[in-house]
């Protein structure tokens, strides 16, 4: 059994091991588990898939350790990779600040429970004015996660602005799996691929974006009919432009950004 840490209360759905780090938010057949490291100022997924114990899910590892020169750390393992420090993937948050710079350090502010089925992360560059905020809510009574990210500029009036280069709405890093494959449907119509094409821009369209590991095998004692392998889909609620990032890390770690 893993050693008991400090834990707050479960709050509608969402538990939070402040000794690791590690939140829990909970639907009614599914967890979602993340863990927020102070020490390097980031988000990390750790596992989406059937529901675990809150002290189950802060034993859980974050997958980090590699040994290609070409991927960083937090490459392939960040809920919402910024563009700074030793990152080499396709950044979730991109930034070019008055002085021309662009490199983003980001520092942990704050890990809370909004409401019932929502927690948010508070971070922001260490020393010019950016914060940004990722949201994660659980609807009762449903098995989906709402994320969103707000992005506020926190200097005062007349002060000089930043460009946002990139803001994605959400990022998700995919399991390890030997191989995915990518779908997104819109009403216009629907399309397949492997791991190719990394993004597919669209109007007004809202767009339905899956992702599945190929390859299901047959087990003896199954029905006959092959098992299905686990498939993940989300869509996004915009009336603008929008688009969808696939990601593949010199480490072989792949993730999804809208």
């Amino acid at each position: 059994m893993p050693a008991r840490s400090a834990s707050r209360p479960s709050h509608g759905g969402v538990g939070i091991d402040e000794a690791g780090g590690t939140v829990v938010l909970r639907t009614p057949a599914s967890c979602y588990v993340l863990r927020v490291d102070t020490a390097a100022g980031t988000v990390c997924h750790v596992r989406w898939g059937a529901p675990v114990p809150l002290a189950d899910a802060a034993a859980l590892p974050v997958w980090a350790d590699h040994d290609d020169s070409f991927a960083g750390r937090l490459d392939g393992v960040e809920e919402y990779p910024i563009e700074g420090g030793a990152r080499f993937g396709v950044p979730a948050l991109q930034v070019r600040f008055a002085d021309g710079s662009d490199p983003v350090e980001p520092r942990v502010e704050d890990c809370r429970i909004v409401a019932e089925g929502h927690v948010a992360v508070s971070l922001r560059d260490r020393s010019r004015p950016l914060a940004w905020e990722p949201h994660y809510r659980t609807p009762p009574g449903t098995d989906m996660l709402e994320r969103w990210t707000e992005i506020t500029h926190t200097a005062g009036p007349g002060a000089e602005p930043l460009l946002l280069l990139r803001c994605a709405s959400a990022h998700w890093p995919l399991p390890q799996r030997p191989d995915w494959r990518l779908s997104w449907s819109t009403a216009a119509g629907s399309r397949r691929t492997g791991w190719s094409g990394p993004r597919w821009p669209s109007g007004s369209a809202r767009p339905w974006p899956a992702s599945w590991a190929s390859g299901a095998t047959w087990r003896a004692g199954t029905p006959r009919r092959p098992p299905r392998p686990p498939a993940w889909s989300g869509c996004t609620r915009t009336s603008a432009r929008w688009c969808s990032t696939a990601a593949d890390t010199g480490c072989s770690r792949r993730g999804r950004g809208l």
